[in-house]
């Protein structure tokens, strides 16, 4: 088949022409006979990832469909042999075919496509010595993503390829409730110091942004004004200065910190635990303090890394939600164990994960928790949402 065929075919007459880049090559070894597409490889996947019975038939009922039609089996082995064989891809997120050709999930199409790594990254997991165990659960926690995708677009597969492409990999890690990566930092901290006489922290903003008279950066939820104190970080043999962040807000006075008194724990380039929150159990103080220091212990034994803070950023560290839950909520509990940092955002992640819904069309989100009711009644008589960035340290803990 010609790729212009496939593509009416598949109902992707305005895909960029870049995704069939080496298509040509990809037909002349195209094989019908795919170990992903197997109803053995689907029963492996399902196993695994402990797929709920729904997502499992859309599954598989996606892969009968590939079977079944050539223009879609060829497209998904174009697919496999320049994103999972050739280890890139040419856009951001993979086009998927029309529900006449794919049925009523297409998204499947990325999820069949993942699942193809499974393979190569359990060989990589055991070259590592990286126990079963935490295999079994970063791809349980796929899970997730499968949730994420039906809740925003109402049907099953994956959405963002690309942040998925980290599951299967082998850039992140489900560890005890959390998902969790090792990353260099360069982001909105400037710098972190630590009390040479208790084990008090300073956690310094970057240089270079301006900061409302609340607290946060020009711009974030649209919001803009005039007046706004732009932030410095200079450092010299004596000491650091700064403009010190916490709570959700950037101080508007710049202070000098000096070295005779603190010592900085933590810059751009250091390594650092990026903390992802998946659907799960509550964030019960007990399982998120264990699961941190778990995370800690992984990367030290796996990775001979010693990370220098934990680092995460969420719609559930917005500080307003201290409005709409009770004082002893485990939210507001997994908060105060960050020092709550401020950023440009509009505030979409609440609408997203919480609601499941579009943001401009109330009557989409899904309403089922006292919270989540609490939250839309906030929401729709004024009130704001943001995310937040959120830094530990592993001696807090």
């Amino acid at each position: 088949m010609t790729r212009g065929e496939i593509k009416s075919a598949l109902g992707l007459e305005c895909l960029p022409e870049d995704v069939f880049d080496g298509f040509e090559t990809s037909e002349e070894n195209y094989s019908s006979d795919m170990f992903f597409i197997s109803d053995l490889y689907a029963r492996y996947v399902s196993e695994l990832i402990s797929l709920p019975g729904e997502v499992n038939k859309a599954y598989t009922d996606f892969l009968e469909r590939v079977r079944e039609n050539g223009a879609l089996s060829r497209y998904l082995y174009h697919l496999y042999r320049v994103y999972t064989l050739g280890g890139g891809w040419p856009s951001d997120e993979i086009p998927v075919p029309c529900e006449s050709a794919a049925g009523e999930n297409p998204r499947m199409l990325n999820f069949a496509l993942l699942t193809s790594m499974i393979p190569s990254l359990s060989a990589w997991f055991s070259e590592r010595g990286i126990p079963y165990k935490y295999f079994k659960s970063t791809m349980e926690s796929v899970n997730f993503q499968l949730e994420i995708c039906k809740r925003n677009t109402g049907a099953w597969g994956i959405h963002h390829v690309n942040w998925c492409t980290t599951y299967f990999r082998g850039g992140i890690f489900a560890v005890g409730r959390f998902a969790v990566r090792l990353k260099k930092y360069g982001g909105i901290i400037g710098a972190a110091l630590k009390s040479r006489k208790s084990r008090d922290t300073v956690v310094l903003y970057s240089a270079g942004y301006d900061v409302r008279r609340d607290g946060h950066i020009n711009g974030t939820n649209g919001v803009f004004e005039d007046g706004t104190v732009r932030t410095v970080l200079e450092e010299s043999a004596e000491g650091i200065s700064g403009h010190p962040t916490g709570g959700g807000k950037v101080g508007r006075e710049k202070q000098f910190f000096p070295f005779n008194e603190y010592e900085k724990i933590f810059s751009p380039g250091d390594e650092y635990i990026e903390v992802h929150i998946p659907s799960g159990p509550s964030l019960t103080h007990d399982l998120v303090v264990s699961s941190l220091k778990e995370a800690y212990a992984f990367f030290a034994e796996y990775f001979a890394a010693r990370p220098k803070a934990y680092v995460c950023t969420s719609w559930l560290l917005d500080e307003l939600l201290e409005k709409n839950l009770p004082d002893t909520s485990n939210i507001l509990a997994f908060q105060r164990l960050f020092r709550l940092i401020p950023y440009e955002t509009a505030g979409g992640g609440v609408y997203y994960f919480l609601f499941g819904g579009d943001r401009e069309r109330p009557e989409t989100w899904e309403v089922r928790t006292s919270f989540q009711k609490r939250m839309k009644e906030y929401l729709q008589s004024g009130g704001i949402a943001h995310e937040n960035c959120g830094i530990l340290f592993p001696h807090q803990l």
